[in-house]
């Protein structure tokens, strides 16, 4: 499979209602998920957030419990990229949950990775509710194995974020 995947682009309006800090880097103060926190009278942060290497090139998949903090977790790494002085444009969010294959999710990371290829600067990656794509997997093993993810693309750090509403171990 070659480094471009033959699929209807994702239309770069698209990317940039789903990222409205691209134009406006303060945009990020008004998301739901950072007003929610924001207002909050204990402003809990998980200490998952000191373990995750943000300068690694890894891909890394959060899951857990509904309603436990995720999504939030994501926003407020994106705010604090922002306010680091990482160019808008270099951090892409997508919220998964109306993706419905793998090659629709292959088809929006291709679509971003096109459109900011120019980035001489890391990329962070984060797809929200991934789970909500069956096979989700395969998508991003397809990007990968195209070498959309790795190293020389500048696109090294990925969160993913999952929803598990049961668990079960052995």
């Amino acid at each position: 499979m070659g480094g471009h995947f033959p699929l209807n682009v994702t239309a770069i309006s698209d990317l940039y209602q789903g990222n409205p800090w691209w134009t406006n880097r303060s945009s990020i103060e008004q998301d739901p998920s950072v007003q929610q926190w924001s207002k909050s009278n204990f402003r809990w942060r998980p200490r998952l957030e000191k373990m995750i290497q943000w300068d690694v090139d890894v891909i890394y998949v959060l899951r857990g419990p509904r309603q436990v903090g995720k999504t939030t977790l994501i926003k407020l790494k994106i705010r604090d990229l922002l306010e680091d002085g990482t160019p808008p444009r270099s951090i892409f969010y997508w919220a998964c949950d109306l993706v419905e294959k793998p090659s629709a999710l292959v088809d929006i990371v291709d679509s971003y990775l096109n459109f900011s290829q120019s980035s001489k600067t890391r990329r962070y990656i984060f797809l929200d509710e991934i789970s909500s794509v069956k096979d989700w997997q395969k998508g991003i093993n397809a990007l990968y194995d195209a070498g959309k993810l790795k190293r020389k693309s500048n696109t090294q750090t990925k969160a993913l974020t999952s929803s598990t509403v049961n668990t079960f171990s052995s």
